[in-house]
Parts: structure tokens; sequence; C-alpha cells
């Protein structure tokens, strides 16, 4: 190597020089922009699966949000279309939670925990619905309704039998069982009890 450097004049040496410098440089550049485009992807891919996250953790809390809101319209007006509506509303919110746990590995664990809470959530409205539904909805339907057409059968048998004083009582069991219905209050129901106790007597 010595030998050959000695035939070379100043000007080849300084030109080799520069070669090997311009090597250098041209390796050093592909490097930093190898290395670039390898960090513009992984920040791409975490862009995207941010992204994703929020979009679908939007989605997801618009569902829940609107389940809420039919659950409460359901409890208040006791009308099946807005039980059926939390229903539809939990389903689309589990497409969206398996969505999310497509995401990432992260994004899997929020999504097991988000499934367990919305299953037990769900249970927990089936369970308060079909207590209302036992109990009806409205004034003809379930126990309620049963009642309402014992009552009324009761009513034309008194009026038929012109015994004024089962008449009074069973007047008084429906005022007391309508205030039950309105105010939820246990003394109403126990009221009702009693009265259905005296009418029994008066019958006997």
């Amino acid at each position: 190597m010595d030998k050959v450097s000695s035939k070379l004049r100043v000007g080849e040496k300084i030109g080799i020089g520069f070669a090997l410098i311009g090597v250098l440089f041209v390796g050093v550049v592909w490097h930093f922009h190898q290395t670039l485009q390898t960090v513009l992807a992984d920040h791409q891919q975490l862009q995207s699966v941010f992204e994703a996250r929020k979009s679908l953790a939007l989605e997801i809390e618009v569902e829940m949000a609107g389940a809420r809101d039919a659950e409460r319209s359901f409890l208040l007006r006791h009308q099946e279309r807005f039980a059926v509506e939390v229903d539809h509303r939990l389903q689309a919110m589990r497409e969206k939670v398996a969505a999310l746990a497509a995401v990432d590995p992260q994004s899997e664990q929020t999504a097991k925990a988000l499934q367990e809470a919305m299953t037990a959530y769900h249970e927990s409205f089936r369970a308060v619905a079909k207590a209302w539904r036992i109990m009806g909805l409205d004034e003809n339907s379930g126990l309620q309704g049963a009642f309402r057409d014992k009552i009324h059968r009761l009513q034309e048998l008194a009026a038929r039998y012109h015994v004024d004083r089962l008449q009074t009582v069973l007047l008084q069991i429906r005022r007391s069982e309508k205030d039950l219905a309105l105010r939820q209050d246990p003394a109403y129901g126990e009221r009702v009890r009693k009265l259905i106790r005296e009418f029994r007597q008066l019958t006997e």
C-alpha cells in the first residue's frame, strides 16, 4: 500500500482522498435516509393506531350515552321500544369494542375490560326490564293489568247486588292502588292489603 501511494502524485492522492470522503458521505446520507424512512413509518403506524383508538373510543362513548338515555326513558315511560333501543345500542357498542380489540395488544386489554362491564350492565338492565314487564308496563299489562281486571269484575258484582259498603271499599282499594302506582310508597301497599282483608270479611 505504501509503495502504491508513493508512486502517486500529490494531486492523485488528493483526488483519491476526496473520492473516499465522497463515498463515506454518500454512505452516511443513505444510512440517514433509511433511518428517517423507518422512523417516519413507525410514526405513521403509531399515529394510525392512536387515531383508530381515539375514533373508536368516541363511537363507543356515543353508543353508551345512547343506551343510558334509552334506559332512563324506559324507567320513566315504561315503553317497550326504549328497552329494544338499549339492546340495539349495546349491540352496536359490542361491534365497536371488537374493532378496538383488533387495533393493538394494549387496546385488546381495554376492550376486554369494556366487554365485561358492558355485559354486567346489560344483564342488570334486562333484570330491571323483566321486573317491570311482570309488574306491568301499563295499566292493562302484567300484574297491574290482572289486578285491574279483577277489581273491575268485583265492581260489576258489587253493583249488581247493590252492596253499598262493598262498593265503597272497592273504590277505596282502587284509590290506594293508584296512589301506590304513582308514589311507590309502601304505606299505600299496606293500605290496599288492609282494605282487601276488610272486603273479604264483608263478603263473608
